[in-house]
């Protein structure tokens, strides 16, 4: 793959890259590579390491930060954000405003929204269900084409529409994204974050589902306590597990969730560790320590979460590395499990961490192998629906060629 043309919104040490300002230099840059015939493969946030392409001999860039616009709209209750723009800039001018938006990133990692467009589990609905709920619509260039996934006023439902769901699970082999468009609403009265501790993972699971039963909290986060610490420094500090148990609205809601709440954690032997105003607190990915291995992004049942955990710590005992995890919401069915290794670990301990997570995997999207719309990615009937629509998009098939399993 001599010559490949990198896009993202990082650029990587070491690597030529072409800074891109606007949409008709990307234009410009696509119709170039189509008409050579030269490939095009987009370029992960080295934090998840969910992709390797720095191996790709002469690879030039495209450097997509100077793209990082926006815009508030607080009369249309919309956001709209360049690849190049950084979450904690959309929480800040949203704020500005007097508005709020309604996702986060997955341990707190300040991406942009060019990286979450190669995973979109990064991102995740604090109010709405599963990643549907959040975009209003993302606009799409790829060498041929140009298209919109969702629809311009209402958010997505998941009921079918054009290529969102094909487009989100495709590993950006479809297209690039050059604007994002998020839903916003107005600052609640109270933001507050209240914070448990468990001694056992079991516990803070059982806890936290029946915490999100009562309907009472925005989003319940798991973290083992050492998390964040593995995370700066590439060393846990701690063995605990913590909630993260988020509530808003006025006094009386507060109070009365509170009690509630409480008296759940009490009851499987968490104990209230700390109270404050939910001021959002976001990781700079190159504050990152190099020891830290997020090995990657698994929806999974929730009731099969401690299992998952137990399991996965085993497999970094055996390899002599310590093993740290979040998870972003406890929600009563699935959730999103982000788990850490100190690193680098091995390619045998990597193998079986990724053999594990695969097995475990549910239907969501954000799974390479089934996709909600196609089914399973080994049956012929979607390899042929999904080449088809391809070359319509790229007719020389030159972005992340090898991708989605078509050629």
């Amino acid at each position: 793959m001599q010559g490949a043309v990198f896009l993202s919104s990082m650029v990587p040490t070491g690597s030529q890259s072409v800074k891109v300002s606007n949409l008709n230099e990307i234009i410009s840059l696509l119709r170039s590579c189509r008409d050579r015939r030269q490939p095009v493969v987009t370029v992960d946030s080295p934090v998840l390491r969910t992709y390797n392409l720095s191996r790709i001999e002469g690879a030039l860039q495209i450097d997509f930060s100077a793209i990082s616009h926006c815009l508030i709209d607080p009369a249309k209750k919309l956001a709209v954000a360049g690849p190049g723009t950084k979450y904690s800039t959309i929480v800040q001018e949203a704020q500005s405003k007097g508005m709020i938006i309604d996702i986060e990133p997955i341990a707190c990692i300040d991406f942009t929204m060019g990286d979450w467009a190669h995973e979109p589990l990064r991102l995740l609905s604090a109010i709405n269900s599963g990643i549907d709920g959040i975009l209003r619509n993302v606009k799409v260039i790829s060498p041929d084409r140009m298209f919109q996934t969702g629809y311009d006023n209402f958010p997505a439902n998941g009921g079918g529409y054009d290529l969102t769901k094909m487009y989100m699970s495709s590993g950006l082999s479809l297209g690039i994204p050059y604007e994002f468009a998020m839903p916003l609403r107005p600052i609640p009265d109270i933001l507050l974050k209240k914070v448990y501790s468990f001694k056992k993972p079991e516990d803070a699971i059982r806890a936290g589902i029946s915490m999100h039963k009562t309907g009472y909290p925005r989003i319940v986060k798991l973290r083992s306590a050492g998390f964040e610490s593995m995370l700066s420094s590439g060393n846990a500090l701690s063995n605990e597990d913590n909630l993260v148990v988020k509530l808003e609205g006025n006094q009386s809601i507060i109070d009365a969730a509170e009690k509630s709440l409480d008296e759940i954690a009490k009851k499987s032997g968490g104990v209230a560790k700390d109270k404050s105003s939910d001021v959002p607190k976001f990781i700079d990915p190159t504050s990152i320590s190099p020891s830290s291995w997020l090995i990657g992004i698994c929806a999974c049942d929730s009731l099969e979460l401690s299992t998952i955990i137990n399991d996965l710590s085993k497999i970094a005992r055996q390899a002599n590395k310590q093993f740290q995890y979040c998870v972003s919401d406890l929600d009563p069915n699935a959730s999103i499990l982000v788990p850490m290794l100190q690193g680098p670990p091995s390619e045998e301990t990597l193998g079986k961490i990724g053999s594990y997570l695969v097995d475990r995997r549910l239907p969501l999207r954000g799974n390479s192998s089934w996709n909600p719309v196609l089914g399973d990615s080994r049956a012929p009937v979607r390899i042929e629906l999904v080449r088809g629509i391809k070359r319509y998009l790229d007719s020389q098939m030159i972005l992340n060629p090898h991708t989605m399993g078509v050629y």
